[in-house]
């Protein structure tokens, strides 16, 4: 899928084919990129909490502390994302030029032959019996 969209867009992402003056940037857009994979919470490893939460809670004062320095990490965090994809989308604006306002569907993908259909979880087993 990315090749096809690379052609639509009229720009490679392979750092060898791009302009010099691309390059450049298309360095800093994948630092962001990567700056934004890595925005996490202390939080971010728990798939549920909730008794953790009630501990927390329960610890008094000290409890009422954490839960409120969570919720400014968690604010804080949410608007560097925000401010990550504002950013990744005037990069992205910057390098497209005049191109930065296309916009592609699917039929546009499938008639220069490339297939958007998600693959199968199934196709790629976890574990080799």
């Amino acid at each position: 899928m990315l090749g096809g969209l690379e052609q639509l867009f009229g720009l490679r992402l392979d750092r060898q084919q791009i302009t010099f003056d691309n390059r450049v940037l298309f360095r800093l857009f994948f630092s962001t990129a990567a700056s934004l994979l890595a925005l996490r919470t202390p939080w971010s490893d728990f798939l549920e909490a909730g008794l953790l939460v009630k501990k927390v809670e329960q610890a008094g004062p000290d409890g009422q502390r954490v839960m409120t320095a969570s919720h400014r990490i968690e604010t804080l965090t949410d608007e560097a994302l925000q401010a990550h994809l504002e950013m990744l989308d005037a990069l992205a604006a910057i390098m497209l030029g005049d191109r930065a306002e296309l916009t592609f569907s699917r039929e546009d993908l499938q008639a220069i032959g490339v297939d958007d259909t998600a693959p199968s979880p199934a196709d790629y087993p976890l574990y080799e019996d």
